[in-house]
This record gives structure tokens, sequence and C-alpha cells, in this order.
């Protein structure tokens, strides 16, 4: 379907560019650890593309519990090519989607367990939210007794995600800040050229000087391209997260206009704690709803009256 397949671009571009970094380094400076990481990244791709199901499964048990314990961040990114692979490619077997859902619920639900500076990457995981709810059938659960406690369960996910990104976006970040300006040239340097190396300055007092303003200049330019990142993980993957939302709370018909905001708001109070958080997911979700109805009045969407189930089948068609 078209939309599995954008979501598909839109997890896995990121990765596949650090992959690259990671694979063009110089062996010889690559440590055992990195090497192994690439190994297994390579056999999820041979294996994904050979479509052979059951070896991948039984290649995801070994790198799921192996590389929590080894390294976090790229625990966080093979746990992610592994999902993409269970939930893109087409195996001939539903039995995909649900371990793409296994693994991500699986990876998130450890991540959050640890302390914030061990968790995996925040944009990992905001994409591993994509395939909690693959291929679900709301249909089939909704009924069970078992449903409340699913929901809370997938829920809590996507409110730690969202949670993270709001708390790592700089309110006060100013992208045009008139002092985030180019790299100068250092009072008493002739020869320059900018983002040289301080090597090329002899003398050691404007060498050093220059080091320091060079290194000011990156975590400057590190910190702006930071921002820019974050509010681009918000404004392309924060919807699918707020329509997930909406997916979980929408009633037994999944109708948009039966949101259970009630529910939303008990399962707000039991899973998050601060109340600024709380209200930014609820009111969140329901501009998120506002802008549905809004974008799809002309297109046969929401507006006219079809029921969430009907919206977001409409989505993946499109």
């Amino acid at each position: 379907m078209k939309s599995m397949k954008i979501k598909f671009c839109i997890t896995s571009c990121l990765l596949l560019l650090e992959i690259q970094v990671f694979a063009n380094t110089d062996n010889k400076h690559l440590d055992a650890l990195q090497m192994e990481f690439i190994q297994d990244h390579n056999i999820i791709q041979t294996l994904d593309q050979q479509k052979d199901l059951d070896r991948l499964e039984l290649v995801a048990v070994e790198i799921e519990t192996a590389w929590f314990i080894k390294d976090k961040e790229r625990y966080g990114y093979l746990m992610l090519e592994l999902c993409n692979a269970f939930a893109s490619s087409d195996f001939g077997d539903d039995r995909q989607y649900e371990l793409a859902r296994r693994y991500s619920s699986i990876a998130l639900k450890k991540s959050a367990m640890l302390e914030e500076s061990e968790q995996i990457p925040l944009e990992t995981e905001l994409k591993l939210l994509l395939h909690v709810q693959d291929s679900f059938d709301f249909e089939e659960v909704k009924d069970s007794n078992d449903w409340s406690y699913a929901r809370a369960e997938m829920a809590e996910l996507y409110f730690h995600g969202w949670e993270r990104l709001e708390n790592a976006i700089d309110k006060n970040w100013d992208p045009n800040d008139p002092n985030l300006k180019p790299l100068s040239r250092p009072p008493g340097i002739k020869r320059w050229a900018s983002g040289m190396s301080p090597n090329a300055i002899e003398d050691p007092i404007l060498r050093a000087e220059y080091e320091i303003s060079l290194e000011r200049y990156r975590q400057e330019a590190m910190y702006h391209n930071k921002q820019y990142g974050l509010r681009d993980l918000k404004k392309y993957l924060l919807p699918y997260i707020q329509e997930n939302l909406i997916r979980l709370y929408s009633g037994s018909s999944f109708d948009y206009s039966n949101l259970e905001t009630q529910v939303l708001q008990s399962d707000l109070k039991a899973l998050v704690d601060s109340n600024d958080v709380k209200e930014m997911i609820l009111n969140g979700v329901q501009d998120r709803l506002i802008k549905i109805e809004s974008e799809t009045k002309t297109k046969g969407g929401l507006g006219s009256g079809k029921t969430m189930s009907e919206y977001i089948k409409q989505r993946e068609l499109d």
C-alpha cells in the first residue's frame, strides 16, 4: 500500500544515512563493536531481500537480546531496521506485521525504563512508534476484556515519545537569531578560509584563540541543526502519532466524533506525571482532529461522515 511505502521512506532515510556514514569509515579505524553492528545490519538486509521471514524472526530474537546489552543507540537503529523489514516487505505472511508490532513495542518499553541519557535516540523512538499499530485488528479486540489494558499499554508508548519530543524542543530558540553568524576571519590572521584547520596558524596565541572560536561555532551550529531537526520531526512524524492516539480513543465505532475524551484523560492522569504534558497531549489530539476534518471535507474523508477506521483505510489507499 502506498501509505506503508511512504511510512517506510520516512522511517528509513536517516537510518540509512547513518549506516552509510558507518560503512564508509576506514575499516582500520572501526572498532569490533561497530564492525559487528554493520554485520548484523547487513544480515537484516539480506534476509529481507531473500524474503526469509522465519530466519529473520530468529535473527530478531538474537539481535534484540544481545544489542540491548551492548549498545543502546545501535540497538535502537537495528530494531528499527528489523521493524521496517517486517512491515514493509512482502513476505506473504500476515505474521510479519505482528512481528513488527511486537519488536517495536519491546524496544520502546525497554528504552522507556532507562534513564533519559541511556534511552534510544529520540528520532529512532518516534519512528518505532509508527510500527506499534501495524495492521492491528481493532475490530477483533475492541469488545475484549483486555482492550482497556492493551490500549493504555500502547498509549503509554505514544505519551512517552511525544513528551520526549516536546521536552527536547527549545521553545525560545530563534532560527533568525542575529548572533548565529558564519565563522569570520579571526583578528591577526592574514591567510584565511572558513573552517580551516587551526594547524594552519603558526602563531600559538592566535591558534589557541581560533580553536576556541571554532569550537564555539561548531557547538552553536550543532544546536542550531538539532532544533531544526526536532521541528521537522514534529512536523512530519507527530501527526501520525496523534492519529494513532485518536484511533485508540475513538470508541467501539472508531468514529472521530466519538472521541473518548474522559478515557483519554483518565489514562493521561495514570500514565503521565506532568500536568503540562497532559494538557499538551490532550490539546494536541483535539487540534489534530480539527485539522483532519478540515483537510478531508472536500476529499470524502472524516468530514463526510466516515468513521476513523474508514478514514485510516482511505489514507492507506491514497
